[in-house]
């Protein structure tokens, strides 16, 4: 009988890890499977006919978009702020690069999903791949066993990408800790078919793992799926590896020496978390605060609409008296209806003798009373979650727009916490990313994403060389102004050594974004226009400014400029077009010339312009003789032509004359040899 293999230390070591991390977040996960479905709305066949007030989706519609609303705007920028251009165009690079992968909905999909289950489970996790595609290399056949290839080649490289992929929270662990700060390892649980498994792991690994993953039914009983398998990515920061690893397989499936290379090591940001203390890392999901006052939301609703179904027009009549019941079951109006034995009805006081209501004034009272009862355990919840009327859109008439203000604010502040974790995440996220641009792109790539027009070491060394051979040859070869300016900013090689280099990066770059929260357009545009107030006050203020305190001013325009967010885009202009100023006011000036050499300038001025006036005549005179003399040797060479023509007229008479003369002759000459004959 073959022996079962015993798992090695390092799987032994981590299944142990796994299973207590199950163990001690198993309540935390059955919880969070409850608020799931209260969420959901999700009921058992017993509860279907039950009604409920699910305030927990209606919160969550509404917090959720208030706690994240768009993706960030990553702002990379050179930590100081100072004249360093190297240092801003590879934060340009870096900014536009991973800029593409954040604007895009792939992004702004995880962190949705992330969000909501900071909503609900109380935890949200991202996790980040690098993802590279090369060329497959060709395979070498028998009778190409001979040729000479280079199995040390790299393998081309087609594309690269960097994917923020979501991870459930059922699906993510760690190592057991009382802060992030002390967690050793961090992994997550993913579900591969077969062929995904022989891909990723090969052929002998990948039909070792059994497919035994399960999967929960409509009822959450758990059945075999016999499809996939459950792999888990474990990173192990102490060791600085990762490794892919399956409970039932001895060995390690993959392990790999700190595939990223990134500055906190682990894949993944700090997760978002609902509420957490200071000693586990175990969330309290925000439904169980509010837990108490929702159920009992639910057994007042319950109440309200057993008692509702009661509230309808019922009685009893008396059967002698005919007619009566067509009163409420037949559409009646202006239209008398009779009634047998009138004499017994009203003797009997008439129609309140003969039918009696089922009293309904104490039914409604008691149903309006539920109705107060609901509203004040509403209030109580919104209490509890700070979700005041201003967040859920609703609104007092009476109330004014300053008490309005007041409510929203307070609302702010209560949710202030809660957006600054999902800032820091989105940041921490987003920082990821630069890493690994900045870190395992090829240059190729980073040049092809972020489209910053720079030139290679190569390229400028060219075109110096082709403006020092010009210079020798004694040519003028000005470039143009982009080019000009073009070859004062860093090359690629520099920019990519600056971002390969970790703490260079980190001392000269610092890595920033924007609120993910949905902006008051009212507000921007308001802080728009104050800007440009500021600016145009003091630019007309700064005109009468002495030329000694123009640097001065200078400086403070700018540090004014700084205070205003919006105004971060229009920094470089600023200072651009004041460098330009600058260097303008540097340059040495002309004196001013005396009012006698003002005056002995224009008399030479005007010296030299009757002197370009007689120029001009006499050249016009001389152009006029030039023309007649052209025109009479013309004239003289036409006569002459005339006259040589009418010559060879008269010529060609005589010719004409002599032949008529000749042809006389001949037939004399004819006549006479015929008279002899």
């Amino acid at each position: 009988m073959k022996e079962e293999q015993k798992p090695s230390s390092t799987v032994a070591f981590w299944m142990e890890e796994i299973e207590t991390y199950e163990s001690r977040f198993r309540d935390w996960e059955d919880r969070s499977k409850k608020i799931v479905k209260r969420y959901k709305n999700e009921r058992k066949s017993a509860e279907k006919n039950k009604s409920q007030f699910n305030i927990l989706w209606s919160n969550i519609q509404t917090l959720h978009p208030a706690i994240y609303a768009n993706p960030p705007t990553p702002n990379i920028d050179r930590r100081f702020q100072d004249d360093d251009d190297l240092g801003r165009y590879a934060a340009l690079v870096l900014e536009r690069a991973v800029s593409y992968y954040v604007k895009n909905d792939m992004f702004d999909k995880v962190m949705k999903q992330s969000t909501l289950d900071r909503l609900l489970p109380g935890r949200g996790v991202v996790w980040v791949r690098y993802c590279p595609v090369f060329e497959e290399a060709p395979q070498i056949t028998d009778d190409e066993e001979n040729k000479d290839y280079d199995m040390d080649m790299p393998e081309n490289l087609l594309s690269e990408d960097v994917i923020p992929d979501y991870v459930h929270w059922g699906d993510f662990g760690h190592t057991w800790a009382r802060t992030w700060q002390e967690v050793r390892g961090v992994w997550r649980r993913v579900c591969l078919t077969r062929a995904e498994l022989v891909k990723r792991f090969g052929q002998e690994k990948g039909n070792l793992v059994p497919l035994d993953a399960v999967i929960n039914d409509a009822n959450g009983s758990k059945v075999s799926s016999g499809k996939k398998a459950y792999i888990y990515e474990i990173w192990d920061k102490a060791k600085k590896k990762a490794i892919w690893i399956h409970k039932s397989v001895p060995d390690v499936l993959d392990e790999l020496d700190d595939p990223l290379r990134l500055k906190d090591f682990f894949p993944c940001p700090e997760p978002i978390y609902a509420t957490i203390a200071n000693d586990d890392l175990i969330p309290t999901p925000d439904y169980v605060q509010y837990q108490d006052q929702a159920i009992e939301l639910d057994m007042i609703t319950g109440r309200i609409t057993a008692i509702a179904k009661a509230v309808k027009v019922a009685g009893v009549y008396d059967a002698s008296a005919e007619g009566i019941d067509r009163l409420l079951t037949e559409g009646v109006e202006n239209r008398l209806i009779p009634v047998q034995q009138w004499a017994v009805l009203g003797g009997g006081k008439g129609l309140p003798g003969a039918v009696s209501f089922f009293p309904l004034a104490e039914i409604l009272q008691t149903l309006q009373g539920l109705y107060q009862v609901r509203e004040q355990v509403k209030n109580d919840l919104y209490e509890i979650t700070g979700i005041s009327d201003i967040v859920r859109g609703a609104t007092n008439a009476s109330e004014t727009a300053t008490a309005q203000q007041i409510k929203g604010q307070f609302a702010t502040l209560r949710l202030d916490n809660n957006q600054k974790d999902v800032a820091r995440f989105s940041k921490d996220l987003v920082v990821i990313m630069t890493e690994i641009i900045a870190k395992h792109f090829s240059l190729d790539t980073i040049k092809a994403v972020s489209g910053v027009k720079l030139m290679t070491m190569m390229e400028k060394q060219q075109i110096q060389a082709q403006m020092m051979q010009a210079q020798q040859m004694g040519q003028e070869a000005p470039l143009p102004d982009k080019m000009q300016d073009l070859m004062k900013l860093p090359t690629w090689e520099e920019v990519e050594q600056l971002i390969r280099d970790d703490t260079a990066r980190c001392f000269r770059i610092d890595i920033e974004t924007d609120s993910t929260i949905k902006t008051d357009q009212d507000n921007e545009k308001q802080s728009r226009i104050e800007f440009l107030g500021a600016v145009s006050s003091f630019m007309q203020q700064a005109i009468n400014v002495p030329p000694q305190l123009q640097p001065l001013a200078m400086e403070l325009l700018l540090f004014g400029v700084r205070g205003f967010k919006v105004s971060r885009e229009l920094e470089t202009s600023f200072e651009s077009a004041m460098a330009k100023i600058q260097k303008e006011q540097d340059q040495p000036k002309q004196p001013q010339p005396s009012p006698e050499e003002i005056k002995a300038q224009a008399e030479m001025q005007r010296t030299q312009a009757d002197m370009q006036m007689a120029q001009q005549q006499h050249e016009s005179q001389m152009a006029q003789i030039q023309a007649k003399a052209q025109a009479d040797y013309q004239k003289g060479q036409i006569e002459l032509q005339i006259k040589q023509a009418d010559e060879r007229l008269k010529s060609l008479d005589l010719q004409i004359k002599n032949l008529d003369v000749a042809a006389k002759q001949a037939q004399v000459i004819q006549k006479q040899q015929e008279v002899v004959v």
